[in-house]
């Protein structure tokens, strides 16, 4: 599938996010990213990297992720066999929710002050 017609697949849907790291015949290191919905699974990229370390592969998903223009909230489950890679990445998707959740919170007191005030009126 082109990457163009994946990119409009994803555009609406929450997803599984499966991250994999392999090497191939020549012993280069290899990463795969899916993701899972309860009906596809689309394979997003496969591609060498050059050093199989935590802040590698989170860049190499990041980039993946800017591509497909797909924000952190889209993805529901994170799933690697690399602890260190979990470990990161989960830090970085709990920063992202603790930050969405904080501005949720301010505009939510703005909105209540802004009604508050209009009705005072």
């Amino acid at each position: 599938m082109m990457k163009k017609t994946l990119k409009h697949k994803l555009k609406d849907k929450s997803f599984c996010l499966i991250i994999d790291e392999a090497t191939d015949p020549l012993s280069r290191p290899l990463v795969a990213l899916l993701a899972v919905t309860t009906t596809d699974t689309w394979v997003l990229e496969l591609d060498e990297i050059q050093e199989m370390t935590a802040t590698n592969i989170e860049l190499f998903i990041r980039k993946s992720l800017e591509y497909y223009e797909i924000p952190f909230k889209k993805i529901t489950v994170l799933v690697s066999d690399g602890a260190p890679v979990c470990c990161k990445l989960g830090k970085t998707l709990q920063s992202v929710s603790i930050l969405r959740h904080k501005l949720s919170t301010k505009f939510k007191a703005q909105k209540k002050s802004q009604i508050k005030a209009q009705n005072s009126n």
